[in-house]
């Protein structure tokens, strides 16, 4: 084995024994949670299930190859690991696709997705595409369909043979990439529609509520002429509350003319009664303010999450689609440093995809903090 190549499997060994590990934090605190998790991330974790198969064949041939010294092969020794493989990478772009689904029917459509939903669309993808990744061992004939790519980590179709049964297959493979891949754009452009118009909305209502607010509290005295300068009511203890009478007393004892003041305590305890409702009206105005701020801030994380998942994928497969693709037409054999390049952006995606989700999905990443803290407390 030439240099380049044992440098080769090297790269591949760590990229995907750091892409494993990374998958795993995700998937082994959280596979049996998954009640506890909403449907979006119930197909986030089994992506990540997806991307390990992948990478788990990937670091086997690569270590395997490494350790012989040869990548020597007979013609039926890639069906299985291309079959995983295979079936691995189009999962991947089922549930990234089912992902972006979800978030439209959710967000444009209005839908409720269910539990139920989730796991029948897993079940559903999980046999559709187990039934396309066999087919290149049920068609093939003389020779194999499956076969070690020069790479020597990649078991997976001969795009550049020109026999029917590739081709076939080749077309089914490319036909289950594209329809996601080009689905996604028009799903992404509704999502952003909608989720522009919520936040509109949002800021309307919020000036709406600081206006309605600012006029109730210029009714009862309690602010000046100028709207930034708000006297400062605190709405939580008694003691603020006294401070504004004692306030509305010395604006009202400047305000008024020397007998026309009358200091009863039937005033005193409209004053009170006045600066209580006010207080209780900020109480009121703060946690609406509060729970819109968090709804967009919960609404914006969640689109952030599957458009960086989404664009991962993306940005993972292009470089693939265009390898198989010039070998499919030409029916000749890409570049090896290109297909190189090309699967290492597979392999980059997949180790990127639990990153993104520890970062945006808090359920997620709060179970993996639970089976943390209880594996540190378990003797």
């Amino acid at each position: 084995m030439e240099k380049q190549d044992v440098r080769t499997l090297t790269i591949a060994i760590a990229i995907t024994s750091v892409g494993l590990l990374l998958n795993a934090i995700v998937v082994l605190p959280n596979i049996w949670r998954l009640r506890s998790l909403p449907p979006s991330s119930v197909l986030i974790v089994f992506l990540c299930c997806s991307d390990s198969i992948l990478l788990g064949n990937y670091l086997t041939l690569a270590t395997t190859n490494l350790k012989r010294g040869n990548s020597d092969y007979t013609n039926t020794a890639c069906n299985v690991p291309g079959f995983m493989i295979t079936f691995g990478a189009l999962m991947s772009m089922g549930f990234c696709g089912g992902l972006t689904l979800f978030r439209y029917l959710i967000i444009v459509r209005k839908k409720t997705i269910t539990f139920n939903f989730a796991l029948v669309y897993l079940a559903a993808s999980a046999g559709v595409y187990s039934v396309v990744a066999s087919l290149p061992i049920l068609l093939q004939a003389d020779y194999p369909i499956y076969i070690l790519h020069p790479t020597h980590y990649n078991c997976t179709v001969a795009w550049f043979n020109t026999d029917t049964p590739t081709r076939v297959i080749s077309l089914i493979c490319g036909t289950a990439l594209l329809i996601p891949m080009s689905s996604m754009g028009f799903a992404y452009y509704r999502i952003y529609q909608e989720v522009s118009r919520v936040f509109s909305a949002y800021r309307d209502a919020s000036a709406l509520t600081n206006e309605s607010d600012a006029g109730k509290l210029h009714a009862s005295g309690l602010v000046e002429r100028d709207p930034e300068r708000v006297v400062d009511i605190k709405p939580a203890g008694v003691r603020a509350g006294h401070e504004a009478i004692g306030l509305v007393k010395a604006m009202e004892k400047r305000a008024a003319p020397a007998g026309s003041f009358t200091g009863g305590e039937s005033s005193i305890v409209d004053e009170e009664a006045q600066v209580k409702e006010t207080v209780q009206m900020s109480q009121i105005v703060t946690f609406k303010r509060r729970r819109r701020t968090e709804e967009e801030e919960k609404q914006i994380g969640l689109l952030i999450q599957s458009v960086a998942i989404v664009g991962l994928f993306v940005t993972g497969w292009t470089p693939y689609l265009i390898l198989a693709t010039y070998e499919l037409i030409s029916g000749t054999r890409g570049d090896i440093q290109f297909e190189f390049t090309a699967e290492m952006f597979l392999a980059m995606q997949d180790v990127l995809n639990p990153v993104v989700v520890l970062i945006f999905d808090e359920k997620v990443r709060r179970n993996v903090m639970f089976w943390r803290r209880n594996a540190r407390h378990t003797p």
